[in-house]
């Protein structure tokens, strides 16, 4: 599954959650994605670098784009509730 797809899926769960907030499983789950998807290793110099782009001819890496970033601050928000 590309990055991208998957932080969707994670922030699609916790809002998920949060509208059946009985459905304890549900919460469990969200909450190790969240942690997983906010680890040390998606996190580079303060940089949320979590998709991976064409940065040149047969080359791509992580880098910091406004989508990642946007999963950065959702993802921080669901964690914080």
């Amino acid at each position: 599954m590309k990055r991208k797809a998957w932080h969707a899926h994670i922030l699609a769960m916790v809002e998920l959650w949060q509208i059946l907030p009985e459905q304890q499983w549900l919460h469990e789950q969200s909450r190790l994605y969240l942690d997983a998807l906010l680890t040390p290793e998606l996190s580079e110099t303060g940089r949320f670098v979590g998709h991976r782009y064409k940065v040149a001819p047969g080359q791509s890496e992580l880098v910091e784009s406004a989508c990642a970033s946007f999963f950065l601050l959702e993802a921080l928000l669901a964690h914080l509730a």
